[in-house]
């Protein structure tokens, strides 16, 4: 199920409407269902209204940033295994790494190329699916 992009239903997370766009059109063309939200706490409000299949949340966000949002998500039981895969414009100090260490499933830079399948390679490594 995870590998089937057409079952998933995603919440995009990020404060630039340009970017949701993007973002949604890249997944809507492969079949996704597609949620937003322009700030952490829209996507505080929006996993209390529906449980999506993942999130990608942007991580340089005013007020309350993807790693705060991802800290109050993992707070929550029913959301621990939640997939949320950080997105980012700017290379992150620490790396990858560090966002994995903090709690991320993965990690997309932008600009995107290949959005679907880099997110599907991400659960097939994170859940050893086939």
């Amino acid at each position: 199920m995870l590998t089937d992009p057409s079952t998933w239903t995603v919440l995009v997370v990020d404060d630039d409407d340009d970017n949701r766009v993007v973002v949604r059109g890249l997944l809507e063309m492969a079949g996704v269902k597609v949620i937003v939200a322009d700030s952490g706490k829209a996507c505080l409000q929006r996993l209390a209204e529906n449980l999506p299949t993942l999130v990608l949340l942007d991580i340089l966000m005013p007020r309350m940033s993807g790693l705060e949002v991802l800290k109050a998500i993992r707070q929550q039981e029913t959301m621990r295994e939640l997939p949320v895969i950080a997105v980012t414009a700017k290379a992150m100090p620490g790396g990858p790494e560090e966002l994995l260490e903090e709690g991320f499933t993965g990690y997309i830079t932008k600009p995107f190329t290949d959005l679907v399948p880099h997110i599907r390679a991400i659960l097939k490594a994170q859940y050893s699916l086939e």
